[in-house]
């Protein structure tokens, strides 16, 4: 990877408030390749709880955590990330082939994440499709 690639990835990370970076350590174990791209926090979170549920990208995988979920699906594994509208915001669900690898989403993000998720994803242009319904 390049140093301008770790640059951008550090200056993203840095860029998060240190305390909600610290809810965010606590579900999120950055492996050695991992470059940290974007945090997307659960809707309905109040401010003192961001960094406690939500998506966060790295240029390997999508990492989620919240109530019932907490794992993370390789950018470069077959499958499908679903976005779902549902009533005002929209649910992230992972499909596998045609079963369900999540009975339930994996998060619930508002319209402005749900659309930053799928930008960042078809930015890294990896395996993993994503599909907005």
């Amino acid at each position: 990877m390049s140093d301008d690639c770790d640059a951008i990835a550090y200056t993203c990370w840095t860029s998060i408030h240190q305390e909600v970076r610290r809810r965010l350590e606590e579900w999120f174990d950055a492996a050695p390749a991992d470059q940290f791209q974007v945090y997307l926090a659960e809707v309905g979170l109040c401010d003192h709880e961001q960094g406690s549920a939500g998506v966060i990208v790295t240029n390997q995988r999508v990492v989620f955590c919240n109530e019932d979920n907490r794992g993370s699906v390789s950018l470069d594994g077959e499958g499908e990330l679903q976005i779902k509208k549902t009533g005002t915001s929209y649910d992230v669900t992972f499909c596998h082939g045609r079963r369900m690898r999540h009975r339930r989403p994996v998060s619930r993000l508002d319209p402005d994440d749900a659309g930053r998720l799928i930008h960042t994803l078809d930015e890294l242009k990896r395996h993993l499709r994503t599909v907005r319904r």
